[in-house]
């Protein structure tokens, strides 16, 4: 079943999906996040996800080359480490656009898309994706990884996009087989239950990928659910934390984090509930959002700010890396 045949409207006080195209406006109104002193807006800096994850012992992958010139032919001056393969991303994408998965270095097979690609390939896309972008005043500035492998050799890691309100899991979305035809989801809670069984809600259809049958309960699910929740507690408010496991390890890994997943169109998850006329309720994320903010409001502020969370105290470096330049916090993280 695919979400266009699941599709539902949440009928409830305040929805995720509205809280959400909210917040998307709020953060852009500087008087807002002034008067809600939300450092945590930082934490969508890819850069800076990068030094919060670090700080808090939760693994993300090593940088092995940075540009903040935004020109995708600066790729001509990163020379791999040999042996290595790596993750080419654009600093300013998401939802995998601009992302180039190469396990065996150039020239080899990119994971995401099954085609072999070398330097001259991977710039050309990236300047694509800058001429497609045309709002990128910026270009496309680059962040080289190293690659890690997956819980399953040669195939795309799976994705765990914890829908975290501060130290709670609202739900899971995991993905499986991105890229290829086998690709699906599915929506579960911290247990492992799944919470997609009446379908999905929103006004708009984002994605037409095919829901799964249950799969089996990962390994590793408590450390990823641990590492969620320690970052999901060091934002203190809603944020998606996406994580993959390192196959060789078995370790928990960022992906990245995400304020407003699917730009705030839909969510699939609602719970049994027969005292209900649709026999279910899907405002359970929406109810996480009623908390108000606490922490890092300034005193004598009377209005309430809804964040999905009570926040969390801002760390030290937060306030010198972002006045640093994009260069600066490429080296910072080197």
């Amino acid at each position: 079943m695919t979400w266009g045949r699941t599709m539902h409207r949440e009928v409830c006080p305040k929805k995720h999906t509205e809280h959400t195209r909210d917040r998307m406006k709020n953060w852009e109104d500087e008087a807002y996040v002034r008067s809600s002193g939300l450092w945590q807006m930082a934490v969508n800096d890819k850069l800076a996800q990068a030094r919060f994850t670090r700080s808090l012992d939760v693994r993300s992958p090593k940088a092995l080359f940075c540009d903040a010139v935004g020109d995708p032919s600066m790729l001509k001056f990163f020379t791999p480490p040999p042996g290595m393969g790596f993750v080419v991303k654009d600093l300013d994408g998401s939802s995998a656009k601009g992302v180039y998965v190469l396990p065996d270095g150039w020239g080899g097979v990119e994971l995401l898309s099954g085609n072999r690609m070398g330097a001259d390939d991977v710039v050309l896309a990236l300047q694509a994706v800058s001429k497609a972008e045309t709002v990128k005043e910026v270009g496309v500035r680059i962040l080289v990884e190293e690659y890690v492998s997956a819980e399953v050799a040669g195939q795309p890691s799976v994705d765990y996009k914890f829908y975290m309100f501060g130290g709670k899991v609202g739900a899971i979305n995991v993905i499986y087989n991105r890229g290829k035809d086998a690709n699906c989801r599915v929506w579960l809670d911290e247990d492992w239950n799944r919470v997609d069984d009446f379908g999905c809600f929103g006004t708009r259809i984002g994605s037409a990928t095919p829901l799964c049958v249950m799969p089996p309960k990962p390994v590793h699910l408590e450390e990823l659910v641990r590492a969620a929740k320690t970052l999901g507690e060091g934002l203190g408010i809603f944020y998606r934390v996406d994580l993959f496991v390192d196959g060789g390890t078995g370790q928990a890994m960022l992906g990245e984090f995400t304020p407003w997943p699917n730009g705030g169109r839909n969510h699939c998850k609602a719970v049994a509930d027969p005292s209900l006329e649709t026999g279910y309720d899907a405002c359970g994320m929406g109810r996480e959002w009623s908390v108000p903010l606490e922490l890092g409001v300034p005193d004598g502020m009377e209005r309430l700010f809804y964040e999905g969370g009570k926040g969390a105290e801002k760390p030290a470096w937060v306030e010198d890396f972002m006045d640093m330049s994009v260069k600066e916090r490429c080296e910072a993280i080197m």
